[in-house]
This record gives C-alpha cells, sequence and structure tokens, in this order.
C-alpha cells in the first residue's frame, strides 16, 4: 500500500476550507440555484463574523459557495 504524503500545516488549512466550498459549490450546481451577490468589494481583510438565521437547508451551502473568505461555523444548544 502506498503510504499518503503528509501535509503541511498550510496545506492542511487550504484543504479544510476548499473541500466544503467544493461540496457548497456542487450542491448549488446541481439543485439549479441562483444567488445574488453585492457587495464583496466591502468585505475588510482578516477575520469577518458573519451571522444567519438559518431559517432553511440552503444556508450553509450558500454561504460557503458564495463567500470568498475561510470560515467555521458555530451554533447554540436548543
Amino acid at each position: 500500500m502506498k503510504q499518503k504524503k503528509q501535509l503541511s500545516l498550510e496545506e492542511y488549512d487550504q484543504l479544510i476550507h476548499t473541500e466544503p466550498q467544493k461540496w457548497a459549490t456542487g450542491i448549488m450546481k446541481r439543485t439549479k440555484s441562483k444567488v445574488s451577490i453585492q457587495g464583496l468589494e466591502k468585505l475588510p481583510e482578516g477575520p469577518v463574523l458573519f451571522v444567519s438565521n438559518h431559517e432553511g437547508n440552503f444556508d450553509i451551502p450558500t454561504l460557503l459557495s458564495t463567500i470568498p473568505k475561510p470560515f467555521g461555523f458555530i451554533s447554540k444548544k436548543k
């Protein structure tokens, strides 16, 4: 069996952001969803907080596929 290449920290950081983005983009394409984006030029450099009310199942794929920043998610316990 061929041993897998060890990823550097930089490669790993890139991977954990690009793979979910590919997944989300695939969902949006398969469902023929259209998203209109305005104001991306106003995003500051560095960390940003986005808040979603999560009213539907497409919040996560929409955000992941359209916002050109790496990000993660937090949630509250009901």
